[in-house]
């Protein structure tokens, strides 16, 4: 979540949701320690319950680093054992720390010591070949005697060694059950569960068995998903939810305010591109966002001009209600079916004169005239799918001229039955039918 979980959003999230408690990015101590701290421990006041992740090896640093944490306010300092980048592992920062639960504990241990702030951690499952339950139950059963009581845990492993951090967020698959059992072996740890989910209906599923549901990169992609926290997680029933135009227009605000002090506008408009995630005018909202938002002289007012996409868009069809009741104008005629693409079978030819499909305008169903079975015309016959054009060649395996498709051809049991169907996707050919020749 590095670049994402900036301050910016986190004021974004905390419109959406009072109760939840919001995560920085991951800050490395040596980022605080030498650089610019107000950069990287800087907030607003709204975002609390606030979180401070910190990235780092070295207890003594990471001792230093809490002291700072807490004289910034923070209400909490979270180690993080789950990145699995790279460029992190060669400072010994992230998942690699999975293998080494003594240094783990030794890291908490020395924030615990300096401040009376929570210390948590962030893990993963396991990494490489130490990907067993019995080693997960282990390395928390380890670091628990630094006095650490609260373990958020990716119920993927990390793979080091081969895949990409995008990769381990995809390819090794989830295991929730682990951390299921995780809770009953450790009853008296508050365990946290993380990875892979995307719904609010998931989380409350996951709270029959664990402490506490983190949500990432959902929530990112579509931070209106926060609105329903407070009412349908933490049971304030008396809350009203927000509307996304509301949270909207006090971001604008915000964004105004902010610029006013010197923020670029971009900084912050770039994290609201999906507040409006599949709503009429969204996508013209963020292209509006986008293209406008990023220039260098770019004022507050261009976030409020996006804003005017989605007054200006059209009512949403109900649900169940067909996108298109009516014939298409550019042809007067209602739209025909499009041929159904099966191996085997291609379907009618089409008629002499007749409407012409997609395919037909780029030529892919010949002249008209009579066609032997299957053919559809000199070209092959066409089949539509979204947004692809799959023409069908036939052509004989044996090393004949390719035959005139317009003159019917008698079948002759005793030749070559090899006849083949090609289909040409991009550059690419599939076998899907043979026929006589």
């Amino acid at each position: 979540m590095m670049e994402w979980t900036d301050t910016h959003f986190r004021y974004l999230a905390r419109l959406l949701s009072k109760r939840t408690l919001l995560y920085t990015e991951m800050v490395t101590t040596g980022a605080i320690l030498h650089g610019d701290r107000d950069r990287f421990l800087a907030y607003n006041e709204e975002e609390h319950p606030l979180a401070l992740q910190l990235g780092g090896s070295n207890p003594d640093e990471l001792a230093r680093c809490a002291v700072l944490a807490a004289e910034y306010g923070y209400d909490e300092i979270n180690l993080n054992v789950g990145c699995p980048s790279d460029r992190v592992q060669n400072n010994m920062i992230g998942a690699c720390l999975m293998e080494h639960p003594s240094l783990v504990k030794d890291c908490l241990m020395a924030m615990r010591a300096v401040t009376s702030v929570p210390v948590t951690i962030k893990h993963r499952i396991g990494i490489d070949h130490l990907d067993s339950e019995a080693y997960l139950q282990d390395f928390v059963g380890q670091v628990a005697e630094s006095g650490a009581t609260t373990f958020i845990v990716h119920a993927r492993i990390a793979i080091l060694k081969g895949l990409s951090p995008k990769e381990n967020r995809e390819v090794p698959p989830l295991k929730y059950a682990w951390v299921y059992r995780l809770k009953e072996h450790f009853p008296d740890l508050t365990i946290i569960i993380n990875g892979g989910i995307t719904e609010l209906s998931d989380c409350q599923t996951h709270l029959q068995h664990v402490d506490g549901v983190m949500l990432g990169r959902a929530a990112y992609h579509n931070p209106y998903l926060l609105a329903e926290v407070d009412r349908d997680i933490f049971g304030e029933a008396h809350t009203d939810i927000p509307t996304r135009r509301a949270i909207a227009e006090a971001y604008g605000h915000y964004i105004e305010r902010r610029h006013a002090e010197g923020v670029p506008v971009w900084a912050m408009a770039r994290h609201a591109l999906n507040l409006f995630h599949a709503q009429p005018g969204g996508r013209a909202y963020r292209r509006h966002l986008s293209e406008n938002g990023i220039k260098k002289d770019t004022r507050p007012s261009v976030f409020f001009d996006a804003l005017a996409h989605i007054a200006s868009a059209p009512p949403q069809n109900p649900r169940g209600a067909p996108k298109r009741a009516f014939p298409n104008p550019k042809r007067g005629a209602p739209r025909r079916p499009q041929v159904p693409f099966l191996p085997g079978f291609f379907g009618p030819a089409p008629q002499p004169g007749g409407p012409r499909g997609r395919l037909g305008r780029l030529g892919g169903f010949g002249p008209p005239g009579p066609h032997p079975p299957f053919s559809g015309g000199s070209g092959g016959l066409g089949a539509v799918l979204p947004s692809v054009a799959i023409i069908f060649q036939l052509r004989c395996i044996c090393g004949c001229r390719k035959r005139d498709e317009h003159e019917p051809q008698p079948r002759d049991s005793s030749q070559n039955e090899n006849r083949l169907a090609k289909v040409f996707l991009q550059g690419f050919h599939v076998r899907v039918s043979t026929y006589s020749c």
